[in-house]
């Protein structure tokens, strides 16, 4: 079997499996392929393995949660928050309302990768460190 179709045939069991747990993320035909190739390449038989940094921050992008089996704490994970327009009208923040204004009503907002902390708090502008770079313990969270 060539190597393309065999991600194919993952990435529909892993859709299978999302849709039965009804946990289906945003464009989930596109994360199923991308989760399904990773997951089938590194052990076939046994289904699901870890990731590299690189491949969980394209699974972010195509709108999964990830998270490190290596973090200490419970339930952390990771998102990505895309870009978007403010308007100044939507803003709690004063700073950001006098910045929307001086604008014209509205500021783009920059995408951003967020953190569920163990604590259930989010932390917005969440950066790697080298350990997080380097890890092949990253996994999809369902």
């Amino acid at each position: 079997m060539n190597r393309e179709k065999f991600y194919q045939e993952a990435a529909l069991e892993y859709l299978n499996i999302e849709r039965k747990r009804k946990t289906q993320h945003l464009d989930a035909e596109g994360l199923a392929f991308i989760a399904g190739a990773i997951w089938a390449d590194r052990n076939p038989a046994k289904g699901r393995t870890s990731m590299t940094f690189g491949e969980a921050i394209e699974a972010l992008k195509l709108g999964a949660k990830v998270t490190r089996s290596g973090w200490n704490g419970k339930g952390m994970f990771l998102w990505l928050k895309p870009a978007a327009v403010i308007h100044s009208d939507w803003c709690k923040d004063p700073l950001l309302k006098d910045l929307a204004e001086k604008n014209g009503g509205t500021i783009e907002a920059l995408g951003t990768i967020c953190m569920k902390t163990a604590d259930n708090k989010v932390l917005t502008g969440w950066l790697a460190n080298q350990s997080d770079m380097l890890s092949k313990d990253w996994t999809i969270v369902v």
